[in-house]
């Protein structure tokens, strides 16, 4: 696996961190499931000013890939920090929320009107999470001719949107998705064994036509990116389902694909 170019940069509330030269660790996961991801960061020998000046709650992003070709593989805000020490380094370990507060915390207590839309309601709840709109795109965009009304946590709401709508929910880069079972992204990533896939594609053997692909860090690759795999075990065009993110001693991502 190369090494050469490897780049990881880390921006906690307009502090920046960058390896090389520094030491930073990183699993950020992705997936379709209607938890918030939560992604770990260790950053080596960080100075006690720095560590100090580091607050729960700022906010932070993640950008990794090699040079040349760097992007976002994580966005969220800080949720916890320690420090501690590791033989002759002094580690300091984040826990950064894809929106976690927000979307286990709040709670909706609202009455919509007669007639109104699914749509409509399930972008209120959104924008009360504070979070952002990935996409809302309900294959039955259903009325309701009563009204609508709860009185739950947000995210329960949300997940009765997306029953009654026949969508898929999830939270992915601070963005709440309600999309169709199989949707997926117009962003396109071929994977040959020249363009970084490492290994070959491995069948998952409860899902038939799925492979987990292990590739060097591309951070195109997050949940409904459409793949196009060429290799001697999988080949044609898929969609990610689920998978993270990995830099630090090996800088990776490993994904489920689906065919499509």
């Amino acid at each position: 696996m190369t090494t050469f170019g490897r780049v990881t940069e880390v921006t906690i509330a307009g502090m920046v961190f960058k390896a090389p030269p520094m030491t930073i660790q990183f699993e950020a996961p992705f997936g379709a499931g209607v938890s918030a991801d939560v992604t770990n960061v260790r950053i080596f020998n960080l100075s006690d000013e720095t560590i100090a000046n580091i607050k729960l709650g700022d906010p932070v992003v993640i950008r990794a890939g090699y040079e040349g070709d760097v992007g976002t593989v994580a966005v969220g805000t800080g949720e916890s920090a320690t420090t501690k020490w590791e033989g002759i380094d002094k580690v300091t370990t984040l826990l950064v929320g894809d929106g976690t507060a927000e979307w286990l915390t709040a709670r909706i207590n609202r009455t919509w009107r007669e007639g109104v839309k699914a749509s409509e309601v399930a972008r209120d709840i959104i924008g009360l999470l504070g979070l952002s709109i990935g996409r809302i795109q309900l294959p039955n965009d259903v009325t309701y001719p009563r009204g609508r009304s709860f009185s739950m946590p947000a995210k329960e709401a949300l997940e009765g949107i997306a029953e009654d709508c026949g969508a898929r929910l999830h939270v992915t880069r601070q963005a709440v998705y309600l999309v169709p079972p199989d949707h997926r992204e117009t962003v396109g990533v071929v994977l040959t064994a020249d363009t970084g896939l490492l290994d070959s594609p491995e069948p998952v053997s409860d899902a038939p036509g799925a492979y987990r692909i292990r590739t060097l860090l591309q951070h195109r690759i997050t949940t409904d990116a459409m793949v196009e795999i060429r290799s001697r075990t999988a080949n044609g065009e898929f969609r990610v389902e689920q998978g993270l993110h990995r830099g630090g001693n090996e800088h990776v991502t490993i994904a489920t694909v689906v065919p499509v």
